[in-house]
């Protein structure tokens, strides 16, 4: 996986990221948990994102960036732990949920914080505005 992005967390979004990017190593903590048709998308390891052994057995060395889409704090504070304790070049993101989570998540020094609800939301909005100026633009998908 030379030149992969490493991904914590497995679900319908990471695997729509990881087909959109290409080289991903994914890593879940439950097999039954990611459906069918992984078998053309990323490398996937399952497992437990705190376990020293785990993280010490993936390639994230050659990561350029590691991004971890875990829900909860706590796991994603004993990743960043663990991460820094490696010391690795690539580049570190965190998915928050909110900005109070976000806020945790820098105070546990994740360098980069992402808030994809927000973005959703954003990007939502700023479609509804744009078929309201211009209701020929709405998609028949969307109608």
């Amino acid at each position: 996986m030379a030149g992969a992005d490493s991904l914590f967390g497995i679900g319908d979004n990471e695997r729509r990221f990881a087909e959109q990017h290409g080289r991903v190593l994914s890593q879940g903590h439950q097999s039954g948990a990611v459906g069918g048709g992984v078998g053309r998308g990323p490398d996937l390891r399952f497992g437990d994102s705190q376990d020293a052994d785990l993280l010490e057995s993936l390639p994230l060395e050659q990561a350029a960036w590691i991004i971890s889409t875990l829900p909860d704090l706590h796991s994603n504070r004993q990743l960043l732990r663990a991460l820094a304790h490696r010391q690795l070049a690539g580049e570190v993101a965190v998915v928050a949920r909110d900005d109070l989570q976000g806020a945790a998540l820098k105070r546990a020094g994740a360098p980069v914080v992402l808030y994809p609800m927000r973005n959703a939301v954003d990007y939502v909005a700023e479609q509804i505005r744009q078929w309201l100026l211009d209701p020929a633009r709405v998609p028949p998908a969307a109608r």
